[in-house]
């Protein structure tokens, strides 16, 4: 699915741990330059005792840049392209 389609509650599943999605994404759009469109999805650390390495969050999840939200509970948030297509489950 599309990351602008993700709702509270999805699963995003990769190869370093389970995400989950905490509220609705967030779009920023630069009509002026596309190539800088995004959109930000809020995730949550399902098990963060077991969480891999968190700076292969771009490549296991697709997202183009993340930032840490913050460590209890464990929450980042993802940069994705409009267009790219996120394996979630509801």
């Amino acid at each position: 699915m599309k990351p602008g389609s993700l709702k509270s509650g999805d699963r995003i599943a990769t190869a370093i741990g389970t995400l989950i999605v905490r509220g609705e994404p967030i779009s920023d759009f630069v009509p002026e330059d596309p190539q800088w469109d995004r959109i930000f999805v809020d995730v949550e650390v399902e098990k963060p005792d077991s969480f891999g390495d968190p700076d292969r969050l771009p490549a296991v999840t697709g997202a183009s840049e993340f930032q840490l939200l913050g460590p209890m509970p464990l929450r980042y948030r993802l940069g994705f392209r409009p267009d790219v297509d996120v394996k979630a489950t509801r």
